[in-house]
């Protein structure tokens, strides 16, 4: 029975589609899109997404958009289509459409907030948040979309205090927004805009902004991400208990990769020495691949795979279905809390064994994922409080690195000429927090005469490299000493960049991950700064599986202690780029950081033994 003013066809295909009966759901949109009605054809690109069919929906999406220009859902829609192809400028002139005359926007608002900012008009974007907080301070969206610009600016306190008021009020209170029928009967069955504006989706942006705070306590971050856990469960139900496997402990597993970043991204130099040299007689890899970007690299990863699912849109409960349907005995997500990720289709637990791994320094917060790959460095024995899964220690380090590209040979030291000694980061600005700030210009302090050397695309902005100038300014330290790199065109280009630092200076409270090893890989020794917890542990991890402790500081006098006295040391600096064995980059190929085989078999141990738990006693 359809619902008041929902017409039979919507009500019959959302039926449909909750029946897990996609392909008779398009069939009917399909037939019933004739008559031009713009919830109709909004609801069968929905389903065309959900079916794999992405340039149906695309065309669905637009026809939708142009009968219904100011409808708000179907434009975020259409508009959140457009930006996972990367078609920004067009997103935002969709969502302009529709905001034409609104008083105040909703989701709308926070997607053309992130519109701009891919489009690197960034101070447009915190002018548009602002103004949208000051018309109505109380509105859970638009306090969201000033936390996504605040985050991005590097200023985790604002963002903190806004993600933190509008998951509060969107809990407290449901804000009006227009809703046609089409987005009652699917936004129940899906997530795809990447940008709820629900608490969901202020929790999960909130729990992340945390890890780049340095005030940020332990039991404020688990509190976050039990949050985002609890709003997931009210919103997709409960997860399944049972599963068509068989409880054979030594058997081979059938392994579930879930990732929205199978392509260029960061994560991949630490995920293909696992795919290298895993035990096939062991494993049996399934990839989720749950974005649509896909490149160069997801062609070179598809060949690791026994079988590759691409799922860029599915809902929640259709991805967990896929995945249970394919009789997956472990899941394996790589995300966390980053952007993309399918955490709620986890929480539906469609393997009996689930972990998460490489691309988060926290907990997810889901009592339904068991397990958390980590070491002994990174996460101590009283971190086990702090999250909500399992942690499963693979030491001596939890992470493997390989270099994506063909690496370019090692150069000089920049002081090797007798000029002034270059530090360096080349991490995203977000990571240079107040406390970043002050350890860096302790050291250029300590160190008269050196030099700061930056890098990251989103310094190609002359206001973000002014701001940064200005901060460190204020801390006594001449602007003319920092210099800002341009972007690279490609990732060798980038790696090259490296030639312009002497040494490497670690953001805090939120290590370098990659960039640290893409530092050392390049003959840059990194000082890095302890912490309490994953983020701000993952460098001294990284730090001891290459050899070079005594690089970790503990206090903030002792990191710029540790980095004057290298600094002092020019013959131990030339020689990380110099020739033969004792280079830096030689250190990390015959160390643990690099010995894939070696960190595979942890890996697989470290499963097997956690599959064997489960078949025994079903807890991982």
């Amino acid at each position: 029975m359809s619902t008041p003013g929902q017409s039979p066809v919507i009500a019959r295909a959302g039926a449909l589609v909750q029946a897990g009966k996609l392909d008779e759901a398009a069939k009917l949109l399909l037939l019933s899109s004739k008559s031009g009605d713009p919830a109709v054809v909004h609801m069968l690109g929905m389903v065309q997404l959900m079916l794999g069919q992405g340039e149906p929906a695309a065309f669905a999406l637009q026809r939708a958009a142009g009968l219904a220009p100011q409808s708000e859902p179907i434009a975020c829609d259409y508009a959140a289509l457009l930006m996972g192809r990367k078609q920004h400028a067009e997103a935002l002139r969709v969502i302009d459409r529709c905001l034409a005359g609104r008083a105040l926007p909703g989701l709308a608002g926070v997607l053309r907030v992130q519109a701009l900012i891919k489009l690197g008009r960034e101070p447009e974007a915190l002018d548009f948040a602002q103004s949208l907080v000051k018309a109505d301070p109380a509105h859970p969206e638009s306090q969201h979309a000033l936390a996504i610009i605040s985050e991005r600016l590097g200023r985790p306190d604002d963002a903190i205090l806004a993600f933190d008021r509008a998951g509060k009020q969107s809990q407290s209170a449901r804000v009006h927004r227009e809703r046609t029928n089409i987005a009652q009967s699917v936004r129940a069955l899906e997530s795809l805009t990447r940008a709820l504006p629900d608490a969901e989706a202020a929790w999960t942006h909130y729990a992340s902004a945390l890890n780049y705070d340095p005030g940020a306590t332990r039991e404020e971050q688990l509190r976050a991400h039990v949050q985002f856990a609890r709003a997931v469960r009210a919103r997709v139900g409960p997860p399944m208990s049972a599963w068509n496997v068989s409880k054979d402990p030594d058997r081979r597993l059938r392994v579930g990769i879930v990732s929205p970043d199978l392509r260029e991204h960061a994560i991949v130099s630490f995920l293909v020495p696992l795919l290298e040299h895993y035990d096939k007689g062991e494993w049996e890899l399934v990839a989720y691949a749950t974005s649509s970007e896909q490149d160069h690299v997801t062609r070179h990863l598809r060949g690791f795979f026994c079988a590759w699912r691409d799922c860029p849109a599915r809902n929640a409960q259709h991805l967990a279905r896929r995945i249970a349907e394919d009789r997956i005995d472990v899941c394996i997500e790589l995300s966390g809390h980053t952007s993309g990720h399918r955490l709620d289709a986890l929480h539906l637990r469609p393997a009996p064994v689930q972990a998460t791994y490489l691309g988060y320094p926290n907990t997810t917060g889901l009592d339904t994922i068991d397990l958390r790959l980590v070491d002994s460095i990174t996460d101590p024995p009283e971190a086990d409080r702090f999250a909500t899964e399992r942690l499963l220690r693979i030491d001596p380090c939890f992470l493997c690195y390989k270099p994506i590209v063909d690496s370019p040979d090692l150069p000089l030291a920049p002081c090797a000429g007798g000029g002034p000694v270059r530090f360096g980061s080349f991490n995203i600005p977000t990571k240079i927090s107040s406390a970043t700030r002050s350890l860096w210009a302790g050291v250029l302090r300590a160190v008269p005469g050196s030099m700061l050397v930056l890098k990251h695309v989103l310094l190609q902005e002359s206001w973000r490299r002014e701001e940064i100038r200005s901060v460190l300014a204020s801390g006594g330290i001449d602007p003319a000493r920092i210099e800002v790199l341009p972007p690279a065109p490609t990732y060798r280009e980038h790696l090259d960049a490296y030639r312009h630092v002497d040494i490497g200076l670690d953001t805090f409270p939120y290590h370098g991950t990659t960039t640290t090893c893409e530092a050392m890989w390049m003959g840059v020794p990194i000082v890095t700064l302890e912490g309490d917890r994953h983020a701000s542990r993952v460098g001294c991890s990284l730090l001891s599986a290459v050899g070079m402790p005594d690089l970790v500081a503990r206090t903030h006098e002792e990191y710029a202690r540790i980095a004057a006295e290298l600094a002092a040391d020019r013959a131990r600096v030339i020689a990380c780029r110099g020739s033969g064995p004792e280079t830096l980059r030689e250190r990390m190929r015959r160390s643990p950081l690099c010995d894939g085989p070696a960190f595979a078999a942890r890996f697989q141990r470290g499963i097997r033994d956690a599959w064997r738990r489960w078949c025994s006693s079903g807890a991982p």
